[in-house]
């Protein structure tokens, strides 16, 4: 089940951070609907936990103003709705899912070493995914360099207004995900940029399916 909020029981300080995962923006530096919604979803996150920081993720450029990035222009929104500036933190230099697990882990652990606890914000059809790799990298982070964990404590997700995210769709980005885990950037981005280069197997039924041993 898909939650629009977060529960009640999260911590009260500053030991969690609200981590709002970016989203492309217009080529003039504009928010797109989709990004938009999360922020909406993780501003009434921030007003339910209001000693809680609250992290934009995401480095994605506008085409005609370079620099401006995803982040940043989430900050701004944020910042003029009434968060605290004291609260946000920004990670400006994530292109991917994993990056904005990695960057903003590695941001918390060295300049904010009080948060113990994350809760997620993104998209409905995004969030499972998003928090399944935060998680991984909290894993694996810890086990390189033995350092206390942060936990994924929650999640919520706004609608995706956009588009109708197919099966195939996301089944595309499942894999780009994977690939990336294998340390072959350059083949994951192939694998979303010309998917013609990699054909679904298909596999035939068999005429007799042989008795369980």
């Amino acid at each position: 089940m898909i939650h629009t909020e977060l529960p009640e029981t999260l911590p009260k300080d500053d030991s969690l951070a609200i981590v709002i995962l970016g989203g492309a923006l217009n080529a003039d530096g504009s928010l797109r609907p989709e990004p938009l919604g999360r922020l909406k979803v993780g501003l009434d996150c921030a007003k339910q936990y209001p000693s809680a920081y609250v992290v934009c993720t995401g480095g994605g450029r506008a085409k005609d103003h370079n620099e401006l990035t995803e982040a940043g222009q989430m900050g701004a929104w944020l910042i003029e709705n009434g968060l605290e500036a004291g609260r946000l933190i920004i990670e400006d230099q994530s292109l991917s899912t994993i990056e904005n697990a990695r960057f903003t882990l590695e941001k918390l652990r060295s300049d904010y070493p009080e948060v113990s606890a994350l809760a997620i914000v993104s998209s409905d059809y995004h969030i499972a995914r998003s928090t399944l790799l935060f998680e991984a990298a909290i894993l694996m982070m810890a086990d390189e360099d033995e350092t206390a964990e942060i936990s994924v404590l929650s999640n919520c997700a706004s609608p995706a207004p956009e588009k109708d995210y197919t099966d195939d769709y996301l089944r595309g980005w499942q894999m780009y995900n994977l690939l990336q885990w294998t340390g072959d950037e350059e083949l994951a981005r192939l694998y979303i940029q010309e998917p013609e280069l990699f054909p679904r197997p298909t596999l035939e039924e068999p005429d007799e399916v042989p008795d369980a041993a």
